[in-house]
């Protein structure tokens, strides 16, 4: 996110949103990534 990080420091408050909603995204994401793997960890361990 660095390069558009940098393009929306111009200070339009809709591409800091959008920056903040693009975050928001990503960690959601990583989050379900991490929940994922940790029930695919789980399964092995009870089988």
């Amino acid at each position: 996110f660095s390069a558009s990080g940098n393009q929306m420091q111009s200070g339009s408050f809709e591409g800091s949103t959008q920056l903040q909603l693009e975050n928001y995204a990503s960690g959601i994401y990583f989050i379900n990534l991490q929940t994922e793997t940790a029930v695919e960890t789980l399964k092995l361990m009870v089988e």
